[in-house]
Parts: structure tokens; sequence; C-alpha cells
């Protein structure tokens, strides 16, 4: 259309983006007969400049992730750097093992992270005093909201970046729909029995040598029944999985947190008398009320049970014999470069390697 409505045509097209990198060229300027398009590309080409062939994936080095000379296998194992390892042990081995991490004050708002580091804060006020035997909901959405401003005050001022503003607001729509949720869990009989229960040292067998696991428990509820209680774990995600979904896939456990925090939990419940095995599950404190629900594993068997603590235990021999080379499926933040730059992600020497790992 712009050949043929003007008589002059002059087409720019730009080398380099703004931060410095190369840039493609437009397909348009190659929309001509086949043989022209070769004397095109020669356009673009700096002058004097033969290009190289082109190497195939094979022909590129396989990146060699670095390795610290000396390194001793931890011999506490938080339950949480579990799931790092059976995503990836290599990010473990960077996070857990050299206890590596990103400093950036660039943010002008709440990672994931901090975002659901402030919810489990405010949600701490559900099981403290006289707030575990409230019912009304509007009575516990004001003990929730109030204790969010408060943290939130501590951590970002009264003032706080407008982008964090409104995630608090998100956030206090979310904990109104707990309220709601968590009145109607008391009036049907659960009342919190413990918040933030912390594990310091459980000894875990590995052939022969005990591992130590620690590990903190959002919540544990008890019925007033007296025959039923749960071990509740919040999450902040949009996904909404159950149990069964998030913890495990075909080719095996992704999480072990619940079927552990069942293991640890033992101690409290037979110091509290609490009778039978536990309901595992999460409270789900997501962006709506369909994703503000409690979902319990109703499916795993006491061979799933056994079969997750297989795994724990291998995990544990693995991370002892200094196996941790392997980067799996695991992918650190997209913006934390220096994390992902170790990893060998985002490198051209690197893009075949990533590309057949890639399902």
């Amino acid at each position: 259309m712009l050949l043929a409505s003007r008589s002059d045509r002059a087409f720019v097209t730009g080398r380099r983006a703004r931060s410095g990198d190369p840039l493609v060229p437009s397909r348009i300027a190659f929309q001509a007969p086949e043989d022209e398009v070769a004397a095109r590309v020669r356009i673009f080409l700096p002058p004097d400049v033969r290009p190289e062939p082109a190497r195939t994936a094979v022909e590129q080095p396989a990146f060699n992730r670095p390795r610290w000379r000396e390194e001793a296998a931890p011999a506490v194992f938080s339950i949480t750097s579990l799931r790092t390892f059976l995503r990836s042990p290599y990010l473990y081995y960077l996070e857990h093992v050299l206890r590596l991490r990103s400093r950036d004050d660039r943010a002008r708002e709440l990672e994931p992270l901090h975002f659901g580091i402030l919810a489990h804060d405010a949600l701490q006020a559900l099981g403290r005093g006289a707030a575990l035997d409230v019912i009304d909901p509007r009575q516990l959405e004001d003990l929730l909201v109030a204790e969010l401003e408060r943290v939130a005050a501590e951590r970002y001022g009264q003032a706080p970046l407008p982008t964090v503003a409104l995630q608090l607001e998100q956030l206090k729509y979310r904990l109104r729909r707990v309220a709601e949720l968590q009145g109607a869990r008391r009036r049907a009989g659960w009342r919190i029995l413990c918040v933030e229960h912390k594990v310091d040292s459980f000894e875990l067998d590995v052939d022969g040598t005990p591992a130590i696991l620690r590990g903190r428990i959002d919540r544990i509820d008890a019925h007033e029944d007296g025959r039923r209680w749960s071990i509740l774990d919040y999450k902040t995600g949009d996904a909404g999985d159950t149990p069964e979904k998030t913890a495990r896939g075909k080719e095996g456990w992704k999480d072990l947190q619940l079927p552990l925090y069942r293991l640890i939990a033992a101690p409290f419940a037979r110091e509290h008398g609490l009778a039978g095995e536990p309901e595992l599950g999460y409270f789900h404190v997501g962006k709506d009320e369909g994703h503000v629900r409690v979902l319990v594993a109703e499916e795993w068997t006491e061979a799933d049970h056994a079969d997750a603590l297989a795994c724990a235990r291998d995990v544990v021999r693995r991370v002892r014999a200094g196996d941790w080379m392997e980067l799996g499926a695991g992918r650190p933040f997209k913006d934390d470069r220096i994390l992902r730059a170790l990893c060998g992600l985002d490198l051209l020497h690197a893009l075949a390697e990533e590309q057949e790992a890639a399902p």
C-alpha cells in the first residue's frame, strides 16, 4: 500500500535497541523476489563483514555450571528446601549450600514471596487470644485488616509506594474473604489450636545417620468432637490446586511439605492428646471468592506417606553425596539475573542445552 500510494519512499529500521542489543530487521524488508533477497540481506550487514556459518546446536559448547572448591553438605534440612532440590538440585546448591542471595533495591512492588510473607504474618492474628472463638466475619475482618496495616506500616512506612499501596488493598480484599471462611469453619466446630508451630530438631534416620529436619507449620486445628485435627498450610498463589496435584506429578514427588509436616507434628499431637491421623491441606488465600477455600488431601494412603518419606531420605543421600549439579526444571525468577547466569540461563552458548531441556 505504501509503495503504491507514494512516489518517494524512505524506510528506516533500527539496528540496535535502546539497551544496545542488536535488532532483527523487519520481515517486511524481505518481501521481494527471491533473487533480490540476498542483496537486501547484505544491506543490513556491517560493511566488510563476512557472515560466519550458522552453528548447529550440537556444535555449541556445553555450559559448565560453576562449583565452589570446598562445600560441606548441610546437616539441617528445612522442609521447604527439599522442594527446591526436587525441582532443581543445582538451584538448591546455590541457595541452601552456598547460601547465595541477590540484592536488588530496584523493586517498585511486592514480589510474590514478600506478598506471601505479609499475608502469613497478618493471618497469625487468627490464632491469638479472643480471636480464637470469634465467629462473626465482620469482627474477624477487622482483626485481620488491623494486623495487616500494623505489619505493613512497620515494613513499608505510612506512605508506601503507590504499587505497594494497591497490593495492600488487594490483600485486604483477600483477608475479607478469609474472615468469612474462618467464621464458617469456627461455626462448624473447628478451632485453631496453634499457629506458626516451629520444629527445629526433628531427627530423620537416613542410613544410620540422622538428618535434622526443621519446619514451621502455619496452623494446627482441632475439632470439638475430639476425633479430628488438621494441619493447614497457607497458600497465596492463584492456582488453588489440591495437595495431591501440587505435591505429586507423573514423575514423582514435587513437594514433601505436608507429608513431612505430618511427621514432625507427631510430638505436638501426643502432647495435646490429638488422636488419629491429621487432615493435611491447604488454606488457599487466592485472588477471589472461588480461590479462598480449604482443600485437604483425600487420596493419600499410608503407602503414599511411606513413599514420600523414602523420597525425603533419597534427597538427603544425594545432598550428602554432593549430587547437586543437575539443573532440573527449576528456574530462578526472571529478574534474578545473577542466579540465572550461574545456572547457565539467558546465555548464548547455553541456549541449545536450555532448549533441549524445555518440555
